[in-house]
């Protein structure tokens, strides 16, 4: 069971940690953590946010007319928190990743406001989408024509990005058309986290 191996090898404060996630976890069908190699082009390893700092990052600026994208999605974290806000926007998760994307739609199937598209998250970004989280999931070069692609819908409709982890945020810095603010976040003191998990950015159109 992958619960069991992943608290096998951890200390006792992220035992504590790690359980309080696999609870919330438990109430949308089954354990959604851990980390998954992501070995193609690109693409950078999918790794699940936690739930302790997810009201940090979305208390506040999702607003009810908001059509909710996660970019690697994985295996549904974020989707998971978003519903137990109660949230009934229209929500989709974009995983290239055919077994967790498979896996993380099986386990929503149950929930008619969720559609998880399985494929690259470039070529399968929804026209309607307005709110788009991501958790530093392409490297440079990929990372410019997820920027490039976001920019079409941009021009036409305003859309607010939420990026975790913002190593990358340079692409969006260098474009005027867009306007980032950066912010500070308190993380959980057990666990592995680097210091690219104490930031994230919002971003939106400049005018």
């Amino acid at each position: 069971m992958k619960i069991m191996s992943i608290l096998n090898r951890l200390a006792p404060k992220e035992i504590v940690r790690t359980c309080k996630n696999a609870m919330m976890d438990l109430r949308y069908g089954g354990f959604s953590g851990g980390s998954t190699r992501n070995l193609s082009p690109g693409a950078n390893d999918n790794v699940s946010t936690d739930y302790a700092i997810m009201p940090q990052l979305f208390a506040g600026r999702i607003s009810s007319r908001d059509v909710l994208v996660d970019i690697g999605c994985g295996s549904g974290r974020v989707i998971n928190w978003w519903l137990s806000q109660g949230f009934t926007n229209r929500i989709y998760g974009l995983e290239q990743l055919q077994d967790a994307g498979e896996s993380t739609r099986q386990r929503l199937r149950n929930f008619e406001n969720v559609t998880i598209i399985v494929g690259d998250a470039i070529a399968s970004i929804p026209d309607d989408g307005t709110f788009f989280y991501l958790f530093n999931p392409f490297d440079e070069p990929t990372m410019q024509r997820f920027v490039n692609r976001l920019r079409t819908l941009a021009e036409r409709t305003q859309i607010t990005v939420l990026y975790y982890a913002p190593v990358h945020i340079n692409v969006f810095e260098s474009d005027p058309f867009w306007k980032v603010e950066q912010l500070d976040i308190l993380i959980p003191q057990a666990g592995h986290f680097l210091d690219r998990h104490k930031r994230f950015a919002v971003v939106k159109r400049a005018h």
